[in-house]
């Protein structure tokens, strides 16, 4: 697998696993910067052109 498959897939599992966090109130909404439209675009368009 390569570095940057590798770097893809620890994002993601970082991303489920915080958008599986659960909060007890007074907390009503959290913020997750990992859904799309965040850092999983950008590291697989910058991906494509760093080296293995």
């Amino acid at each position: 697998m390569r570095i940057s498959q590798s770097l893809l897939a620890a994002a993601a599992n970082l991303r489920d696993a915080v958008d599986s966090l659960a909060f007890s109130p007074p907390v009503t909404h959290v913020y997750n910067k990992c859904l799309p439209g965040s850092g999983l675009d950008y590291l697989s368009r910058r991906s494509s052109t760093c080296p293995s």
